[in-house]
């Protein structure tokens, strides 16, 4: 009898310790995934003390549905902080590849193997390896091997190469034709030689002239910006010198400049191109004036009838865009009622996440993605982007993940192979053809194009990825959505957006 009283007292006592210290746990990684830096920093700081006994009952917390989100979070910043320090690197990987044989979700274990990668200790190139002959987790592994790039890692796969059969061997190729390809990287000039001479490619131009427009400090100066900016035909080029229908001093130039750039070029169409060249009418005044408003009157008329490019951020607010509320398997399961109150929690909780101010959209490092309130299938997208340093950020297509954002110099984590690439893909390519990105604190251009499950990206006017099927993150076993929200990625650093112009293609 004392027997059995001393057997559950034991057991509440231990019980009790477990549920203390998954308090303590949960207590430490609470600032995720709504952190700030400092706060942040701390956690992470407290986590590198961590043991066996903290590590153990957090990494299983990736298995409980309720704080697998919070936990990841916690769990990708701890990596990118340990990636930086060699002790701190061999630690984890030590924790992480002991949880490979007690975690049992594919969620978690997946995760759990895309960490080792990222951290790129050959420690764990062993158990990886083991890995190769499973087909649940074949790719992951294949990847996570490919990413750690080490001798070890390399060899691995090609021995289990020789071996393989079927999917596992399509996955082992993908990742050595990963690991071994070899990324040119594009140096342009970025000066401007005076007059309306650039040492750049059209879309790098426009980047140039906007940035010469923001800081110009008189009306001459930005008369000469708008000239440089009518020798390039595109609709970003249109849409942007529209903005300046409304001021005072340059609206006639403007719409003269609007005017020429339609008649010359009639891929420039669009609800919003038409309502631009009406406004722009009335105010043709100079020496041309007459003959351009015949022609604008002519042209008017014919021009064809298609929504085209449309802004998508009015610059002032946040209409057409609301918080992210899980993901698009999990709100299809979500009843209206459950789905309508927690749409109004997170749209409480995006106001102050993401700002608009001054014709920019700004996430101010902490909260969660930013979501059209549409859903799009087929569309083309221009978009400006910018970056500070450490910036890691990017743009899920049909809500899955992503187009990547990122600073190059970022080599732990991989970041230099550039920005462009479809980063969450496994089977397809998942990384960009090409260093295309400006350097940071420089804005940037994406314009991408997505039909059906393909998408291409041109990266400041270079070809980037070209064609890629994109996977559905959410369930590998199907293809990507057939039509979904467009999401800004929320990754606990600074990133701005503007000029978000998109036209859906029927």
């Amino acid at each position: 009898m004392q027997k059995k009283v001393f057997i559950i007292i034991a057991t509440f006592c231990f019980s009790m310790q477990l549920f203390a210290q998954k308090e303590d746990i949960l207590q430490t990684i609470s600032v995720f995934p709504y952190q700030h830096i400092k706060e942040s920093d701390k956690a992470i700081a407290v986590m590198q003390t961590w043991s066996k006994k903290e590590w153990k009952p957090f990494l299983l917390m990736l298995e409980n549905d309720s704080l697998k989100l919070k936990t990841s979070y916690a769990l990708h910043a701890y990596t990118n902080a340990a990636a930086l320090d060699p002790q701190l690197k061999k630690q984890a990987s030590i924790h992480f590849v002991e949880s490979l044989g007690t975690i049992k979700t594919y969620y978690a274990k997946a995760l759990i193997i895309q960490q080792l990668g990222l951290l790129g200790d050959d420690i764990s190139v062993k158990p990886l390896a083991k890995l190769l002959n499973d087909a649940n987790y074949s790719s992951v592994a294949s990847m996570a091997l490919a990413t750690i790039h080490s001798e070890a890692s390399i060899n691995a796969l090609k021995k289990a190469l020789k071996k393989a059969s079927g999917t596992n061997s399509k996955d082992i190729e993908a990742a050595l034709e990963n690991a071994q390809a070899k990324l040119p990287v594009i140096n342009e000039s970025q000066t401007w030689t005076g007059g309306n001479h650039f040492n750049q490619n059209a879309t790098q131009q426009l980047l140039t002239i906007q940035k010469g427009m923001d800081t110009s400090k008189n009306s001459i100066q930005k008369k000469r910006f708008l000239a440089a900016a009518s020798h390039i035909s595109s609709v970003t080029s249109f849409l942007f010198v529209s903005n300046y229908l409304s001021d005072p001093i340059l609206c006639n130039d403007a719409a003269i400049i609007l005017t020429k750039l339609a008649l010359t070029d009639q891929k420039i169409v669009g609800n919003e191109v038409r309502s631009t060249l009406e406004k722009s009418l009335p105010l043709l005044k100079g020496e041309d004036s007459a003959i351009l408003s015949t022609q604008l009157l002519a042209y008017l008329k014919t021009m064809p009838y298609e929504i085209g490019f449309i802004s998508i951020f009015n610059g002032k607010d946040l209409t057409g865009w609301k918080g992210l509320v899980g993901n698009p398997i999990s709100r299809a399961k979500m009843t209206e009622k459950e789905l309508t109150e927690a749409q109004l929690q997170s749209d409480k909780k995006t106001q102050n996440d993401w700002v608009a101010k001054e014709g920019l959209l700004v996430f101010t490092g902490h909260g969660e993605n930013l979501t059209t309130v549409k859903h799009y299938g087929d569309f083309e997208l221009f978009v400006d982007w910018k970056i500070t340093e450490k910036g890691d950020a990017g743009i899920y297509l049909r809500g899955s993940p992503q187009v990547q954002i990122w600073d190059t110099s970022r080599r732990e984590v991989g970041a230099q192979v550039g920005s462009g690439g479809l980063y969450n893909n496994q089977k397809n390519q998942s990384k960009p053809t090409v260093v295309a990105d400006n350097q940071i604190g420089e804005w940037n251009n994406f314009h991408i194009i997505m039909k059906g499950e393909k998408v291409t990206v041109y990266l400041n006017g270079i070809l980037v990825t070209d064609g890629i099927v994109l996977e559905n993150y959410w369930d590998r076993k199907q293809p990507i959505f057939a039509k979904e929200q467009i999401e800004l990625q929320a990754h606990g650093t600074y990133v701005a957006y503007r000029n978000i112009y998109l036209r859906e293609i029927n």
